[in-house]
């Protein structure tokens, strides 16, 4: 099995330099993130014992569902957060070490020069293992798609549980103000607009696809809309930031590869949730 071949690097050559120097900043923001992060479980459990304790002054179950279906996806994404900055920081400490093998072994592996092993075997492990620089480059690369992955992580995870609390808050704290009967209906019409922000994206590209419908004028400035400002709208403080990763990881990603790692996300965290 020959190693995975290196892409070409297309950077430019101010944004290499700042790369190749961001490696001990990285150690440094994993540490303090691991440090703090050990704290959100707990933080967790405590916001969700006050609010039963203090909060909740009857037995309606809507105002119980809800904070609980939000403690189970924000407990399930703190010990996330903690388990990839950890796998994180031990990838990119163990590329140090490697990096500094290979400053006293400049000329990485020699394969030619290994005891007992056959001419056969050499060339086996030479084709199986590559350079040294070769595979340090690969590492790097990784512990930069992990490093990039927990802030994935954070960004979509703080964006979603603000959309919880904005839920809570139009299903709850809206009939105390207007009414119960009012209340109701303001929230039942926030929530559907919510829903529509959230679907209408998809059903945009959707009608996209149909050419009867992609030709009228105000599907397009719809699709366009849609496309630029409705997740916007739903995660104003995070869609910025969270997208430039997100498109850069989904425009790399084979599909199919995609597609799996989605499912199993999906799968572990509302197996965890539930």
């Amino acid at each position: 099995m020959e190693p995975e071949p290196i892409p070409t690097d297309n950077r430019p050559e101010w944004l290499r330099s700042l790369a190749e120097k961001s490696w001990n900043l990285e150690l440094v923001i994993s540490g303090a993130a691991i440090f703090l992060a050990t704290y959100l479980p707990n933080a967790v459990d405590s916001m969700l014992r006050y609010y039963l304790e203090n909060l909740v002054m009857d037995e309606n179950v809507s105002k119980i569902v809800l904070p609980l279906m939000v403690y189970s996806f924000m407990k399930v994404v703190a010990w996330l957060l903690i388990i990839t900055f950890v796998v994180h920081f031990v990838m990119r400490a163990f590329w140090a070490g490697v990096v500094g093998l290979h400053a006293v072994y400049t000329q990485g592996i020699r394969y030619e020069h290994l005891p007992w092993q056959t001419d056969f075997t050499k060339e086996q492990m030479r084709l199986r293992f590559g350079t040294l620089s070769d595979y340090i480059l690969r590492l790097d690369k990784l512990c930069n798609q992990v490093f990039s992955t927990a802030f994935l992580i954070a960004l979509m995870s703080f964006g979603i549980c603000m959309a919880y609390i904005f839920i809570f808050l139009a299903m709850n704290v809206l009939p105390v103000f207007l009414g119960e009967i009012a209340g109701k209906r303001v929230s039942l019409i926030i929530l559907s607009a919510l829903m529509l922000l959230v679907f209408l994206p998809i059903l945009t590209q959707w009608a996209m696809r149909v050419p009867r419908l992609a030709a009228l004028p105000w599907v397009q400035r719809l699709t366009t809309w849609a496309v630029r400002n409705a997740a916007f709208v739903v995660m104003p403080l995070v869609y910025t930031p969270m997208n430039y990763i997100n498109l850069t990881f989904t425009s790399h990603i084979p599909k199919k590869r995609l597609i799996a790692t989605l499912l199993i996300g999906v799968s572990l965290l509302w197996g965890c949730t539930s």
